[in-house]
């Protein structure tokens, strides 16, 4: 008997050798099917200046329909490769004047590409205090009612709140007590830049490093002699988060990208320029470049953005997943709204309430009080159908006193 044993196993391992060498690849090695990848945004792109920057969203859709965000694990490449710059985190800076071409890989999967021209790379563009300086006070809660914003400001410096002032803000900084806060002929050196980046004691500590983006800009706002406004500078109109919404999982991650659109028509990527807020930090968390992590909770959470007196909303909702194929027909448009929302939450509702329950909740809905012991053995005892819309007309009309 062990004779045959290690014969069959024998002449078993030598089939398996021969379709390996043959090409044959076995049923559970077949290659998954790739996920297919798409950019939040399709159209092309131009980039105005040295200093702009673009926020990539991507997204990977499986076999089975699921989205997930991937902007922070995909590979980009662009050609050619000196036109813009792309960190892991798929934010883009400009490196000089041109049409790249960008691609993303993940899990074997390659996007379509899309296209991104600059231009202007070598020109200094003019800097506008309300759309460019205030923000980064908001940004970084600088005008905030708990610090430079309140009334009477903070150590004798103080700045409209939330920046809806920016007129008076530039009065505060650029003309009170001699403009002592700035420092012209070295902009490194301004008392602004030395307290915000915590290298002079600080009571709100370091709020932005030497080599960010907004320290750098309020250095050229400063080298190009303090402007308030360019001329024929344009008004933001309103700013769009995108994605807008989405259906997730727990500990799920999503890039947010934030776009500011102008009166002249213009648009502007926003994304490390605006505030970021999250609705309750125990179902998502939001860092300050628009990266949002979800937890492990199921429901519907909102992430808040802010740029000057604008707002807008991303909106997150993580289903619990039970089945709703056994939904109830809604009796009204208020039924139809709530199973509606019920079924994107995976939440089947619950069953119908008896008698007992529905007479307690009732009066305490209507009439502000328990039912009364022969209030309820009325209803209880009552065999019509139609007793519960009966009911609630009954507290409802108008009195005999009201009538008359």
């Amino acid at each position: 008997m062990k004779i045959l044993t290690i014969l069959f196993c024998v002449l078993f391992s030598a089939a398996s050798n021969a379709s390996a060498q043959q090409g044959e690849v076995p049923v559970e090695s077949a290659a998954a099917p790739k996920p297919t990848l798409t950019w939040n945004k399709t159209e092309p792109v131009t980039l105005i200046g040295p200093h702009a920057t673009l926020q990539l969203v991507l997204s990977a859709t499986s076999a089975d329909g699921a989205t997930r965000d991937v902007t922070h694990a995909a590979d980009f490449k662009s050609q050619p490769e000196d036109v813009i710059d792309i960190d892991p985190s798929g934010f883009l800076r400009v490196r000089g004047n041109g049409t790249a071409t960008v691609t993303a890989t993940i899990d074997g999967s390659t996007s379509s590409p899309l296209s991104i021209t600059v231009q202007r790379f070598g020109e200094s563009l003019p800097i506008s205090f309300p759309n460019d300086v205030v923000p980064i006070f908001t940004r970084f809660d600088c005008n905030s009612g708990g610090c430079h914003g309140k009334a009477d400001g903070q150590n004798g410096f103080r700045l409209s709140l939330l920046g809806y002032e920016p007129a008076e803000d530039f009065e505060y900084l650029v003309k009170e007590s001699r403009g002592r806060r700035i420092f012209r002929a070295a902009p490194e050196h301004s008392l602004l830049l030395l307290k915000g980046s915590g290298e002079l004691p600080h009571r709100g500590g370091s709020r932005m490093e030497r080599d960010s983006d907004a320290y750098k800009l309020i250095v050229r706002w400063i080298q190009q002699g303090l402007p308030y406004d360019p001329e024929n500078d344009p008004s933001v109109t309103r700013i769009a988060v995108s994605p807008k919404e989405c259906l997730t999982r727990p500990e799920a991650r999503q890039q947010l990208r934030v776009t500011a659109h102008f009166s002249d028509g213009s648009t502007r990527d926003i994304t490390r320029s605006v505030q970021y807020e999250s609705k309750d930090d125990e179902m998502a968390a939001v860092n300050e470049n628009g990266f949002v992590t979800m937890k492990e909770r199921t429901g519907s959470t909102s992430i808040m953005i802010r740029f000057q007196e604008h707002v807008d909303v991303f909106r997150a909702t993580i289903p619990l997943g039970a089945p709703t194929d056994n939904f109830p027909e809604p009796a009204n448009f208020i039924d139809e709204r709530i199973l509606a929302e019920l079924k994107t939450l995976g939440l089947p509702p619950s069953d119908l309430s008896d008698d007992a329950t529905f007479v307690r909740r009732v009066t305490l809905d209507i009439a502000g009080r328990l039912p009364t012991l022969a209030e309820s053995n009325l209803f209880l005892a009552n065999p019509d159908p139609a007793k519960r819309p009966k009911f609630c007309l009954l507290y409802t009309s108008p009195s005999p006193r009201d009538r008359g």
